[in-house]
């Protein structure tokens, strides 16, 4: 989740990656488009535990994702990396935007040893202390990060987007507990998923990869699917409040 690629992408990349996505949304055309990323791909890894790899745990729960979202009537999705090929940053936040993109789920993993979470945190569950169970689902929206080389990739998206994308992640978090799922923290962070200054976007990080019962329980079917439909139903009821 490190990675952050310092490209200023040209015009035809953006659109090619634009129609490859495209390719991948439902047809009805009145449902409002939900991006929906796995994080890496390719050859970015990502964090790799005990021969796990971040890149193909993102990809399980995306495809989860992508489904949850096309069973909600009102809802389809836009499959942002639906291969195993590395995207750059840019051209995916760039995909989600000509699509005109209702909202943006980016979907990682964790691989720090601290169970701490980060600064900025608006609402930290008792789960992050990493005790039974490990530390839980965390969600992440834009906010400034001390790294300036993050702030050179893509301009700091306008604050009424970063609002919108505060209550985003706020309703994907409630949902996620109503479900029963163990979550950590609301959060920030400059991510450059985070910055599309035209959708609102959230970072879903779904468990920390080195707590080996977090990811046995990430690779079980029937957890990923409990936790897409939730994330499902928070971006439904966030879209039900949004004007």
């Amino acid at each position: 989740m490190r990675r952050a690629l310092a490209s200023s992408a040209a015009l035809f990349l953006a659109v090619s990656c634009a129609g490859r996505a495209r390719a991948q949304v439902s047809t009805a055309s009145a449902r409002a488009i939900i991006a929906v990323d796995a994080g890496h791909g390719g050859e970015d890894l990502g964090a790799v535990i005990s021969y796990v790899r971040e890149k193909e745990l993102t990809s399980r729960i995306a495809l989860a994702l992508a489904k949850a979202v096309d069973e909600r009537p009102g809802l389809r999705s836009l499959q942002l990396r639906p291969e195993d090929r590395y995207t750059p940053l840019v051209d995916r936040v760039a995909a989600a935007q000509a699509a005109g993109a209702a909202a943006l789920v980016s979907i990682h993993l964790d691989d720090r040893r601290s169970p701490k979470p980060r600064s900025g945190c608006e609402d930290c569950g008792t789960s992050c202390a990493q005790e039974d169970g490990g530390r839980g689902v965390s969600v992440y929206y834009y906010g400034r990060s001390r790294e300036r080389y993050r702030r050179l990739i893509l301009p700091e998206p306008p604050r009424k987007q970063i609002r919108a994308s505060g209550d985003l992640a706020r309703s994907v978090y409630r949902a996620l507990r109503e479900r029963g799922l163990r979550t950590c923290t609301v959060d920030r962070g400059s991510y450059v998923i985070l910055k599309g200054a035209k959708v609102p976007s959230i970072l879903v990080e779904a468990g920390n990869m080195r707590d080996s019962r977090e990811t046995a329980r990430l690779k079980d079917p029937a957890f990923e699917r409990r936790l897409a439909e939730a994330v499902a139903l928070g971006v439904e009821r966030y879209l039900s409040r949004t004007p």
